[in-house]
Protein backbone atom coordinates (compact mmCIF):
# COMPACT_ATOMS: atom_id res chain seq x y z
CA UNK A 1 0.00 0.00 0.00
CA UNK A 2 1.35 3.22 -0.91
CA UNK A 3 0.56 6.78 0.75
CA UNK A 4 -2.13 7.74 -1.85
CA UNK A 5 -3.95 4.58 -1.34
CA UNK A 6 -4.16 5.66 2.55
CA UNK A 7 -5.32 9.06 2.24
CA UNK A 8 -7.99 8.04 0.29
CA UNK A 9 -9.45 5.45 2.34
CA UNK A 10 -9.39 7.93 5.52
CA UNK A 11 -12.52 9.89 6.39
CA UNK A 12 -12.89 13.00 5.31
CA UNK A 13 -11.39 15.11 8.76
CA UNK A 14 -13.10 18.58 9.08
CA UNK A 15 -11.17 22.19 8.93
CA UNK A 16 -9.56 23.06 12.69
CA UNK A 17 -11.55 25.83 12.99
CA UNK A 18 -14.51 24.21 12.59
CA UNK A 19 -15.63 22.33 15.50
CA UNK A 20 -18.27 19.21 14.59
CA UNK A 21 -18.67 20.47 10.80
CA UNK A 22 -21.34 22.73 11.50
CA UNK A 23 -22.32 26.55 10.78
CA UNK A 24 -21.30 28.97 13.26
CA UNK A 25 -23.98 30.99 14.83
CA UNK A 26 -23.01 34.16 13.18
CA UNK A 27 -23.37 32.25 9.59
CA UNK A 28 -26.59 30.89 10.92
CA UNK A 29 -27.78 34.56 11.79
CA UNK A 30 -26.83 36.02 8.56
CA UNK A 31 -28.50 33.52 6.74
CA UNK A 32 -31.94 33.83 8.82
CA UNK A 33 -31.45 37.78 8.25
CA UNK A 34 -31.16 37.46 4.20
CA UNK A 35 -34.34 35.02 4.71
CA UNK A 36 -36.18 37.51 7.01
CA UNK A 37 -35.65 40.04 4.36
CA UNK A 38 -36.66 38.32 1.14
CA UNK A 39 -39.88 37.61 2.99
CA UNK A 40 -40.51 40.75 4.45
CA UNK A 41 -39.73 42.21 0.45
CA UNK A 42 -42.00 39.38 -0.79
CA UNK A 43 -45.33 39.86 1.72
CA UNK A 44 -47.07 43.26 -0.46
CA UNK A 45 -46.44 41.24 -3.21
CA UNK A 46 -48.15 38.37 -2.37
CA UNK A 47 -50.60 40.55 -0.26
CA UNK A 48 -51.34 42.46 -3.85
CA UNK A 49 -51.85 38.73 -5.59
CA UNK A 50 -53.90 37.63 -2.84
CA UNK A 51 -56.27 40.43 -3.13
CA UNK A 52 -56.20 40.64 -6.88
CA UNK A 53 -56.64 36.41 -7.06
CA UNK A 54 -60.15 36.95 -4.73
CA UNK A 55 -61.75 39.71 -7.08
CA UNK A 56 -60.65 38.15 -10.09
CA UNK A 57 -62.40 34.56 -9.12
CA UNK A 58 -65.67 36.08 -7.69
CA UNK A 59 -65.57 38.32 -11.23
CA UNK A 60 -64.95 35.54 -12.96
CA UNK A 61 -67.78 33.32 -11.11
CA UNK A 62 -70.18 36.41 -11.34
CA UNK A 63 -69.51 36.50 -15.16
CA UNK A 64 -70.20 32.90 -15.31
CA UNK A 65 -73.99 33.20 -13.54
CA UNK A 66 -74.55 35.89 -15.90
CA UNK A 67 -74.06 33.89 -18.88
CA UNK A 68 -75.80 30.81 -18.07
CA UNK A 69 -78.90 32.98 -17.08
CA UNK A 70 -78.60 34.72 -20.11
CA UNK A 71 -78.49 30.95 -22.22
CA UNK A 72 -81.25 30.10 -20.26
CA UNK A 73 -83.14 32.72 -21.40
CA UNK A 74 -82.27 32.31 -25.18
CA UNK A 75 -82.76 28.41 -24.60
CA UNK A 76 -86.02 28.19 -22.71
CA UNK A 77 -87.47 31.57 -24.53
CA UNK A 78 -88.58 33.49 -21.31
CA UNK A 79 -87.32 35.86 -18.83
CA UNK A 80 -84.24 34.94 -16.87
CA UNK A 81 -82.24 37.14 -14.28
CA UNK A 82 -79.41 37.04 -12.03
CA UNK A 83 -80.99 38.29 -8.67
CA UNK A 84 -78.30 40.45 -6.63
CA UNK A 85 -78.51 40.77 -3.17
CA UNK A 86 -76.07 44.57 -2.82
CA UNK A 87 -74.45 44.95 0.35
CA UNK A 88 -76.20 48.00 1.50
CA UNK A 89 -79.69 48.66 4.00
CA UNK A 90 -82.01 48.18 1.27
CA UNK A 91 -81.81 44.43 1.08
CA UNK A 92 -81.97 41.78 4.04
CA UNK A 93 -79.29 40.56 6.22
CA UNK A 94 -80.29 36.42 4.85
CA UNK A 95 -79.08 37.49 1.09
CA UNK A 96 -76.53 40.20 1.24
CA UNK A 97 -73.71 39.35 -0.59
CA UNK A 98 -75.74 36.86 -2.17
CA UNK A 99 -76.92 36.31 -5.99
CA UNK A 100 -79.50 33.84 -7.41
CA UNK A 101 -81.11 32.71 -10.79
CA UNK A 102 -84.81 33.31 -11.18
CA UNK A 103 -87.40 32.61 -14.22
CA UNK A 104 -90.54 34.88 -15.09
CA UNK A 105 -93.23 34.53 -17.50
CA UNK A 106 -94.10 37.80 -18.10
CA UNK A 107 -91.01 39.51 -16.95
CA UNK A 108 -92.67 41.67 -14.27
CA UNK A 109 -93.62 38.92 -11.54
CA UNK A 110 -90.34 37.63 -9.73
CA UNK A 111 -90.21 35.68 -6.70
CA UNK A 112 -90.25 36.66 -3.95
CA UNK A 113 -86.64 36.39 -1.87
CA UNK A 114 -87.40 33.90 0.63
CA UNK A 115 -89.25 31.47 -1.98
CA UNK A 116 -87.20 28.24 -2.35
CA UNK A 117 -85.54 25.97 -4.95
CA UNK A 118 -88.05 23.06 -5.17
CA UNK A 119 -91.22 24.96 -4.05
CA UNK A 120 -90.94 27.91 -6.12
CA UNK A 121 -90.95 27.00 -10.32
CA UNK A 122 -89.42 30.06 -10.78
CA UNK A 123 -86.37 29.92 -8.08
CA UNK A 124 -83.43 28.16 -10.44
CA UNK A 125 -81.17 28.51 -8.16
CA UNK A 126 -80.71 28.43 -4.30
CA UNK A 127 -78.93 31.57 -3.03
CA UNK A 128 -75.29 31.65 -3.08
CA UNK A 129 -73.14 33.59 -0.75
CA UNK A 130 -70.02 35.12 -2.78
CA UNK A 131 -68.15 35.52 0.69
CA UNK A 132 -68.30 32.08 1.40
CA UNK A 133 -66.27 31.56 -1.75
CA UNK A 134 -64.02 34.38 -1.91
CA UNK A 135 -63.42 36.08 1.72
CA UNK A 136 -63.64 39.98 2.15
CA UNK A 137 -65.36 40.15 -1.36
CA UNK A 138 -68.81 41.86 -1.48
CA UNK A 139 -71.24 42.53 -3.74
CA UNK A 140 -71.31 46.59 -3.50
CA UNK A 141 -73.98 47.57 -5.79
CA UNK A 142 -76.18 46.23 -8.98
CA UNK A 143 -76.36 50.10 -10.79
CA UNK A 144 -79.18 50.23 -8.82
CA UNK A 145 -81.12 47.35 -10.00
CA UNK A 146 -81.34 43.89 -8.70
CA UNK A 147 -79.52 42.30 -11.05
CA UNK A 148 -79.55 41.65 -15.36
CA UNK A 149 -82.82 40.35 -16.70
CA UNK A 150 -82.63 38.47 -19.75
CA UNK A 151 -85.36 38.24 -22.83
CA UNK A 152 -86.25 35.49 -24.54
CA UNK A 153 -83.43 37.05 -27.34
CA UNK A 154 -80.65 37.53 -24.71
CA UNK A 155 -80.70 40.85 -24.76
CA UNK A 156 -80.42 42.63 -20.92
CA UNK A 157 -83.81 44.40 -20.72
CA UNK A 158 -85.70 46.67 -17.81
CA UNK A 159 -89.61 44.96 -18.03
CA UNK A 160 -90.77 47.97 -15.48
CA UNK A 161 -89.49 49.95 -18.71
CA UNK A 162 -91.38 48.73 -21.64
CA UNK A 163 -88.84 45.76 -21.97
CA UNK A 164 -86.62 48.74 -23.20
CA UNK A 165 -82.77 47.53 -23.37
CA UNK A 166 -80.75 48.39 -20.70
CA UNK A 167 -77.03 48.34 -19.36
CA UNK A 168 -76.13 46.43 -16.08
CA UNK A 169 -73.19 47.27 -13.98
CA UNK A 170 -72.12 45.33 -11.18
CA UNK A 171 -69.76 46.66 -8.82
CA UNK A 172 -67.41 43.90 -6.66
CA UNK A 173 -65.52 45.23 -3.77
CA UNK A 174 -62.75 43.75 -1.08
CA UNK A 175 -61.87 44.42 2.08
CA UNK A 176 -58.84 46.83 1.22
CA UNK A 177 -61.40 48.72 -0.64
CA UNK A 178 -60.19 47.13 -4.68
CA UNK A 179 -63.20 47.04 -7.02
CA UNK A 180 -63.76 45.54 -9.99
CA UNK A 181 -66.39 46.09 -12.00
CA UNK A 182 -68.55 44.06 -14.02
CA UNK A 183 -70.95 45.69 -17.05
CA UNK A 184 -73.87 43.72 -19.29
CA UNK A 185 -74.07 45.40 -22.23
CA UNK A 186 -77.77 46.17 -23.44
CA UNK A 187 -77.11 43.39 -25.99
CA UNK A 188 -76.45 41.10 -23.18
CA UNK A 189 -72.98 41.06 -23.55
CA UNK A 190 -70.59 40.43 -20.12
CA UNK A 191 -67.49 42.10 -19.96
CA UNK A 192 -64.69 43.43 -17.07
CA UNK A 193 -63.81 47.37 -16.65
Amino acid sequence: MNGSTIRANRPLMCPQNRGQCGFSAAEMLVGLGMFALLVALSLPSFTESLRRSRLNGSSSQIIGEIRYTRSLAVSRGAFYGLHLGRDDAAVSAAYKNSYRIESSVDGTTWPDDDAVMGGDPTVITSWQDIAQSFTNVSIQSAGGTGGPIFGPLGASVDPWNGMSPRSVTITLIDGSGATMIIQVSPTGNVRTL
